[in-house]
């Protein structure tokens, strides 16, 4: 898949979403997502920023598995 950035923004804001429903610091974000604290200061820096980095989606997709906002999706492929 390319970079675009509008998938920064969109997960910029999912993310920002999260942390503000649920209250989290950066330090919790990262004990969840298994990441370093500084990765998340890179996800959480205005997407418009040099520095900022795109959290991945396995990574948001985990969080949000992990805050009960998203449902466990198994895939099946062709059988």
């Amino acid at each position: 898949m390319k970079y675009n950035s509008s998938m920064s923004r969109k997960s910029h804001k999912r993310l920002a979403k999260l942390i503000g429903e649920f209250g989290l610091t950066s330090v919790q974000v990262a004990s969840l997502c298994r990441v370093e604290v500084g990765t998340v200061q890179g996800w959480r820096k205005d997407p418009s920023v040099v520095s900022h980095s795109t959290m991945p989606d396995g990574s948001l997709e985990l969080l949000e598995l992990k805050l009960g906002k998203r449902e466990l999706q198994l895939f099946r492929g062709a059988s």
